[in-house]
């Protein structure tokens, strides 16, 4: 679909004049444990597993990645780079765009007419010196790369506020997106 006002093809579509969450994509216990194992934490999880197989949905996953501080979580655009982190073994959530991490009021004429604040859905992950790392993809138009700067500065700085320790991924430019 294209959007009217830019003419710009639309690629993560949320329902009209609603506010934006995150992607937090369902778990199976198969992928919890990958998960699991590469924290150290394999038997507890294992416990937690029961007499669920290992393809069923670990509907308590994303609690349970909360309630680890120790495990990283890995923050990008779009949930098929999300899914992709997952099925590797990293905990990933989603934003479906750069600057949907966090809100800032504005007035009628564009101006913010408030402090930037994350939104609800990143604050359970937040606090306990837990590690966050931006896998924004690495485009090579300047103003993009400006906005992709941007973005993380803003959402990151409001993450440290809260008592996280924050990162942002590189790799070589010869590859656009994790």
């Amino acid at each position: 679909r294209i959007s009217p006002e830019k003419e710009k093809p639309i690629k993560y579509e949320h329902p009209s004049k609603c506010p934006t969450e995150i992607f937090a994509l369902r778990i199976s216990y198969r992928i919890g444990l990958k998960i699991a194992k590469k924290h150290g934490l394999e038997d507890a999880y294992l416990a937690r597993l029961g007499d669920n197989s290992l393809d069923s949905e670990d509907r308590e996953f994303w609690q349970w990645a909360i309630d680890n501080l120790s495990i990283a979580l890995l923050i990008t655009e779009g949930a098929k780079k999300a899914g992709s982190l997952l099925t590797a073994g990293y905990v990933a959530i989603a934003l479906p765009g750069i600057y949907s991490g966090y809100r800032q009021l504005k007035d009628c004429h564009g101006q913010p007419i408030d402090l930037p604040r994350l939104i609800p859905q990143l604050m359970p992950f937040c606090g306990g010196g837990r590690e966050i790392a931006f896998f924004f993809d690495q485009d090579t138009k300047p103003k993009t790369v400006k906005n992709v700067r941007r973005a993380i500065e803003r959402t990151g700085k409001l993450l440290g506020y809260k008592g996280c320790k924050v990162s942002v991924a590189r790799w070589s430019s010869y590859w656009k997106g994790i």
